[in-house]
């Protein structure tokens, strides 16, 4: 039908007049999910898919509600791919299923000219794609199957799934949405308020038996002891994330190596810059389109947000007290540091947007203090990106903040028990730091900052 459609020529099209009077109608069964691909190696996640079908399958008789399930997490964690796992695998379950791309405005529209193509209309020059965007949104709050004249009004219309994916700015989504109790909607967002108002869950990374498995997959490995045991160890390096898992079983492919080989060369001489920045190319891996360091575009970070997470990418990533980084009096701050609270909420802001870091409101030693959290590939690859002497920098200004935020007096010791809780929420800070500074030694060459180090290992030996 499509075909037929776009081979006529542009005085054959149907006027804008004559189009609006045609009953809109689609033959179902259609799937429209180009360019997904399905991934034969996907693993995993059965629980996430099915807590997806709890929100997004048609429930019996009742369509009058429109169900949506927003996907959410941090660049690499799998989101597209349980997506379009969701996808194919459900297709038996809705007449009609539509793949949309919205990392930009420009793919909606394309997306949803598919559509309109599909219920009869093409674009012409001068016709605009918001035509085509109406006469689809028209459709998927009118969904009729072509030829169901002879049916009933709940058996004519059709039980559609329309996912968007990769949407990265929420508003983008807004004038593609259909406004109607209908349908079920499937988003994929790094930004966590797409769960707002809406069903939807943060995706996690793998433990590390479950990484280590499907290492083991993509390498075709046996489930031997010593398999499983370097497996394991490898994953856990790697913090369970599955695009970081591919990407090394593709390097570990390149460079023929076995296990045990690439864990030794790994610890002892590829940094993680080095595995961030290939991008799996075999037939085993091309389903995947990114590496690390694209998927998560530091570059592209405000140059407040890019700034704070270089500080957090040298401290313990589990609970980083925001009272710690905000600084308006520590000197030496690295390049565009927040330095008032609008700048530290802005540069915050930019970072959990992108899931690069999660916020917790309840927390911290310090009543009222919330707590930042991140993933420690996400801190590697920070950290990576940094010349020697920005690190330096950083580190300098990580042991200043610190020493701002110990509770007492300088080299007043004591015990008063009454402080103990808030030296106890930075000993993993400064531990973090102090394996830093084995490597990077940024005191050197600065009486002040040697004063600095000496007193934060003094405090933490008290």
């Amino acid at each position: 039908m499509v075909d037929s459609i776009i081979d006529r020529s542009s005085s054959e099209l149907p006027t804008l007049v004559e189009f609006a009077s045609q009953e809109k109608t689609l033959q179902v069964p259609l799937h429209l999910l180009k360019p997904a691909v399905q991934n034969p190696h996907f693993f995993g996640r059965e629980e996430v898919l099915s807590f997806i079908d709890e929100k997004l399958l048609p429930q019996g008789q009742d369509q009058s509600t429109q169900r949506a399930f927003a996907l959410c997490g941090l660049g690499g964690v799998g989101k597209t791919q349980v997506a379009i796992q969701y996808a194919f695998s459900r297709q038996d379950k809705f007449d009609v299923v539509f793949w949309i791309d919205s990392d930009q405005p420009t793919q909606l529209s394309e997306g949803f000219s598919v559509i309109a193509a599909h219920l009869g209309h093409s674009d012409s020059p001068d016709q605009d794609r918001v035509v085509s965007r109406n006469i689809a949104l028209e459709w998927l709050c009118n969904p009729k199957k072509r030829g169901s004249a002879h049916l009933s009004e709940s058996d004519s219309n059709a039980t559609w799934l329309l996912i968007f994916n990769n949407v990265d700015d929420l508003e983008h989504i807004r004038v593609f949405w259909p406004q109607c109790n209908l349908g079920s909607i499937l988003i994929t967002s790094r930004d966590p308020l797409a769960k707002r108002n809406r069903d939807g869950l943060d995706l996690e990374p793998f433990q590390p038996s479950q990484a280590a498995e499907l290492l083991r997959r993509l390498l075709k490995l046996s489930d031997t002891e010593e398999n499983v045991d370097i497996s394991i160890k490898l994953s856990i390096k790697l913090g369970g994330l599955p695009l970081a898992i591919t990407q090394v079983a593709a390097l570990i492919e390149r460079w023929d190596m076995t296990l045990e080989e690439f864990l030794a060369h790994f610890e002892s001489q590829t940094s993680i810059a080095r595995v961030a920045k290939h991008k799996p190319a075999s037939d085993t891996h091309d389903y995947y389109q990114h590496s690390l360091f694209t998927v998560w575009a530091l570059e592209s970070l405000i140059p407040g947000a890019l700034a704070l997470l270089q500080v957090m990418a040298f401290l313990s990533p589990d609970a980083i007290q925001e009272s710690l980084l905000r600084s308006p009096s520590v000197t030496g701050r690295p390049i565009g540091f927040p330095t008032t609270e609008d700048d530290f909420i802005d540069a915050r802001t930019d970072l959990i947007k992108v899931s690069l870091i999660k916020r917790h409101k309840s927390g911290g030693a310090r009543r009222g203090d919330c707590e930042l959290t991140l993933h420690r590939l996400v801190q590697d690859v920070a950290r990576a990106q940094m010349e020697d002497g920005e690190q330096k920098t950083v580190l300098n200004f990580a042991i200043r903040l610190l020493l701002r935020s110990w509770p007492g007096e300088v080299l007043r010791f004591d015990h008063d028990s009454s402080t103990w809780e808030i030296s106890e929420g930075l000993l993993p800070h400064i531990l973090k730091i102090h394996t830093a500074c084995k490597v990077q030694r940024p005191y050197e060459g600065s009486l002040q900052a040697v004063q600095d180090y000496a007193r934060l290992l003094l405090f933490t030996g008290w």
